[in-house]
């Protein structure tokens, strides 16, 4: 019996990698960092390779994870190699930039960059990101083919509901391929358009910014 509570403890989860040349710019980038952040922790669950990110998720919460990511239009993958976390993310992002952008002096750049204090990091982070985002080694200047999550529509009904800033918007529930059911929110004018929310998310944004009738 007390062997089936230990298996029964066990928390299983997948791992998944953010692939660097899907990330469109910093904002982005920061985006995923902040929804990952709700699924994972940086210090035990996540680690760098030259290809990407990689994110251990629990399992009862892949596939709204995998949702969540495809909304800013990033085609994640699941990963098999081995999984050794990586405390030091941000350092490691770093490191991979300015190797790729200034290779003749890139150790010198990384020791200066560790010596300094947060805010000084964070100004050099975001500066050698828009280098590096304008770079021949981004993703703007490699491909404008980026995956694209593809949506199928479910047979609820289409909501259509005014903002309070005037904007005519519509709502319909759409499943991914991993058969997740989230939301797709645009504006009536661009329906292709679309942003995707899970369900929590679009009942928050209704409350936030639908108009009183």
């Amino acid at each position: 019996m007390s062997g089936m509570q230990s298996v029964n403890s066990v928390s299983f989860g997948s791992n998944y990698i953010i692939p660097f040349n899907q990330i469109k710019d910093s904002a982005t980038m920061r985006s995923i960092g902040q929804e990952t952040a709700k699924y994972a922790d940086p210090a035990k669950d996540m680690m760098k390779t030259n290809d990407g990110i990689v994110v251990r998720v629990d399992d009862k919460n892949d596939k709204e994870y995998e949702a969540i990511i495809a909304k800013y239009g990033v085609n994640i993958k699941k990963y098999d190699g081995q999984f050794t976390p990586n405390p030091n993310m941000e350092q490691e992002s770093y490191s991979f930039m300015v190797s790729k952008l200034h290779p003749d002096d890139a150790q010198k750049r990384i020791e200066a960059y560790k010596a300094m204090n947060d805010e000084q990091k964070g100004q050099e982070f975001i500066k050698t990101y828009t280098e590096f985002k304008n770079s021949p080694h981004s993703v703007e200047n490699q491909s404008k083919d980026l995956p694209q999550p593809k949506l199928k529509p479910t047979d609820k009904p289409i909501i259509k509901f005014p903002t309070k800033d005037g904007k005519n918007m519509m709502a319909r529930e759409v499943q991914l391929e991993n058969g997740y059911k989230c939301m797709a929110v645009s504006d009536e004018k661009n329906p292709d358009q679309a942003t995707l929310m899970n369900h929590k998310e679009f009942q928050q944004y209704m409350l936030e910014n639908t108009k009183q009738i």
